[in-house]
């Protein structure tokens, strides 16, 4: 069992948030594909549908963007190997990292965190994809999928506002 893991009675988030935050993931994911940039370099400005981002170069890492949120936690051996920042919305986020520890102590360390700072938590298990955890705070969502990838782990975080 993983520390943080459980869910005591009540904390589940309701079953419109999830859904929202499943919606967010699917339309986030399909924005990384269609508006994934070449290394390092964003879309043209002013476009529509202009997302700002970058990839790291093979086993390098960015800085996080300076809108990622001060309650959102940052995994201390994690390397930052892209993100997409929705020039159009306050919180409107994507970053990937990526990290040798074992999936489970990656889990423990955001579900912990997000409880940490006051996130509403609801954690997911997919035996094929993975973990995902949904967290909501006021109007604002946070999904991390945590999974296994060769030796160590990859967590997508999509962050967003719900206005």
């Amino acid at each position: 069992m993983l520390p943080g893991a459980l869910l005591r009675e009540g904390d589940a988030l309701s079953a419109t948030t999830r859904c929202t935050s499943v919606l967010v993931l699917m339309l986030a994911l399909g924005w990384l594909v269609a508006c994934g940039s070449e290394s390092g370099k964003a879309p043209e400005a002013g476009g529509a549908g202009a997302v700002a981002g970058a990839d790291a170069p093979a086993g390098g890492s960015l800085d996080l963007p300076s809108t990622f949120p001060s309650d959102v936690p940052r995994y201390p051996s994690g390397r930052v190997t892209s993100y997409r920042v929705d020039p159009n919305q306050q919180e409107g986020l994507a970053v990937t990292v990526e990290t040798d520890d074992a999936t489970d102590s990656v889990l423990a360390f955001y579900a912990d965190g997000l409880a940490a700072q006051g996130w509403s938590t609801d954690i997911r298990e997919d035996a094929d994809q993975g973990h995902t955890i949904f967290a909501d705070k006021g109007s604002r969502i946070v999904t991390a999928v945590v999974y296994g990838r060769g030796g160590g782990t990859t967590v997508d975080l999509l962050i967003a506002r719900l206005d």
